[in-house]
Order: structure tokens, then sequence, then C-alpha cells
């Protein structure tokens, strides 16, 4: 019998569609692994983490400001178990060390980091007598009171206003010598000069804020020429419209990045083409943002209510699992917080 003929290589290029949703989950992959350069070098990695942005929350003004008052204790500590529970959802594609596993669970996993910030948020709104089951209610609460009371350090300190659809780009609460609205080419890596995260950070931030208030105007403009029937917005709705949306923040993007995995499309996180570094670092920096949002929710939390009153919480949440898994991401943390706390 003779070889059988050698077997072609079979190489299968992209679609344009495929090209299409690699490019919109690369710019998304660079929004949070840029964001999570950021934080690291700011505050730190790891437990690290935890502590820099504790140690960055007490020498904030607003927290200093923040009195104890009556809470509903219960209501609080029922949206932070549904945090730390959405928390833990987050953590166990990380636990596996497999690229399929993170590959196919990416396509959920801003649903639970959205979840688990989420609910801190509404901890904090009800702790403040102010809850409300209504996302948009509380994402714009929470805006107006990082506006009003210039309330959380940077990055979640940042805010886009006014109106994008009419080429706005206007930011409160920027750094001094950044420039939030200055262009920058999504698609370019996020880098890090000798540990300075700085180098086009604000620019990206400042997109993804403007990028995600943009399609809340345009949500609100559709809805408006399909009841009016009319095909072409009428500037001064659209001034009004703008006008009447309260500021965007980082929280409206974790927002935005829920609602297309939940009612949009999965479809980016599918794409084979997609290196597999590219779903790590997704993974990553959604899980590093998530984590540092929940320290920052939980310290304000804590210097509401009292921080015995949450350590107390905390640790109820850590004794009702049985299976530990919660130690290595609130225990984590509520270690790495423990000198802060007792300030």
């Amino acid at each position: 019998m003779g070889t059988p003929p050698a077997r072609l290589l079979e190489v299968r290029l992209p679609t344009d569609r495929e090209e299409d949703l690699a490019r919109r989950f690369t710019v998304t992959q660079h929004y949070l692994h840029h964001l999570r350069i950021w934080l690291e070098e700011q505050y730190g990695r790891g437990s690290d983490l935890y502590s820099g942005v504790g140690g960055a929350v007490t020498r904030w003004p607003a927290y200093g400001r923040i009195k104890r008052r009556p809470a509903d204790l219960d209501a609080i500590q029922e949206a932070l178990r549904i945090a730390w529970m959405s928390e833990i959802q987050l953590h166990f594609p990380g636990t596996l060390g497999s690229i399929p596993a993170i590959r196919y669970s990416n396509a959920w996993a801003p649903v639970h980091a959205y979840y688990a910030v989420y609910m801190g948020l509404q901890a904090w709104l009800t702790a403040n007598g102010i809850p409300t089951d209504n996302h948009a209610a509380a994402l714009a609460s929470i805006a107006n009171q990082i506006e009003q009371r210039r309330l959380f350090p940077p990055p979640w300190s940042l805010l886009c206003t006014g109106s994008p659809l009419s080429g706005e780009r206007r930011f409160l609460n920027e750094l001094p010598g950044t420039n939030c609205a200055e262009h920058i080419e999504v698609l370019s890596i996020p880098i890090s000069l000798g540990g300075n995260a700085q180098i086009g950070f604000w620019p990206r931030l400042g997109t993804w804020l403007r990028t995600t208030r943009e399609a809340r105007l345009k949500a609100r403009e559709r809805e408006w020429k399909d009841k009016e029937g009319r095909k072409r917005m009428d500037g001064q709705v659209r001034r009004r419209f703008a006008a009447n949306l309260a500021p965007t923040s980082l929280f409206d993007c974790l927002w935005r990045l829920r609602i297309r995995s939940n009612y949009q499309s999965v479809e980016p996180y599918l794409v084979p083409s997609i290196p597999d570094q590219d779903v790590r670092l997704f993974y990553g920096g959604l899980v590093v943002v998530t984590r540092a949002t929940l320290a920052l929710l939980e310290l304000y939390v804590a210097r509401a209510i009292g921080a015995p009153q949450y350590v107390s919480l905390a640790e109820d949440f850590l004794r009702s699992d049985e299976h530990g898994i919660s130690r290595d991401t609130l225990g984590a943390r509520l270690d790495a917080l423990a000198s802060v706390l007792k300030r």
C-alpha cells in the first residue's frame, strides 16, 4: 500500500461579520484592561488593591463627611449578599484556569460584574435612606451624588455630561493636567511605560463614558421618532433629552456591558479569531474593576452604618459559605481592609 497523500492545511479566514464582532470585543477589552492597569498602578495589585483603595477613600474629603444614621440593616444585608454571591459567580471561571471556560463565561461575566457592583450600590443607597429597585434611578442617583458631593476618588469621580450627539465632549471632575475629551484610537493597545498608566488612560475612559452616554441618548431619540412618526430629530428635543439625563459615570458603563449580554448579543465573545490572551485580558480586567469598585462601595456603606455592623454582616456571609469560596473574594477584601475599618 502506498503512503496516503498529505492532507492540505485548511485555513479559514474570518468573515466580515466576525471581524466587526472582534473589533467590538477588542474595544471593550481595551477599556477594561486600561482601567485595570490604572487601578493597579494607582492603588496596588492583588490584596494591595483593596488597602490602596481604602487609603485613598479615607483621605477623600467626602468620605470624612459621611455621618452614621439609622438604616434598614436587613435590606442592606440582603443587597450585600446578592453582591457577594454575584462576585463569586464572576470569580469561578478564573479558578478553573481554562481558556475555553473563560471564553464561554465572558459572555455572561458582565452580568455578574454589574450585579455585584449594582447591589453594592443599592446597599449604599439604602444606607442613605434612598433605596430603589429601578436601575436607571439608581444610576442617576449615584451620578448626582458624585456631581454634587464629589463623593468618590478617581476614577469613579469622572462624569460625562452634555450631548455627545451634538458633538459635545464635556466632563466633570477631570484631574489637573488631563484631557478626557482628547481623541484616542480605541483599538490602540493600552500601554504602561515605566509604571505610568496615565498615557492615554483618561481620553480612553472619557471615550467610554461619552459613547455610553451617546448610546443612552440614541435610544431615547429612537423612541421619540417612533412615537412622533418622525425620521429626523428635533434639535430642541435633543438638547432637552441631554439636559434631563443625569451625568454618565463608570457605573453606567458597567450597566451598558450588562445590557449587551442580557438583551443584545453574545456573539462578540464567541468569535474564534479572538486570541486567547485577549480573552484573558477581558476577564481579568472585569474582575479587577469589580473588586476595586466593591471595595469602594463597602467602605462607604461601613462608614454610613458603622464598621462593626458592616464587619458583622460580612462575617455572617463568610460563615454561611460552607465551601469557603468567599474566602478568596469577600474574605480577602475584609482582611485587607481591616486596618481601615478600625479607624
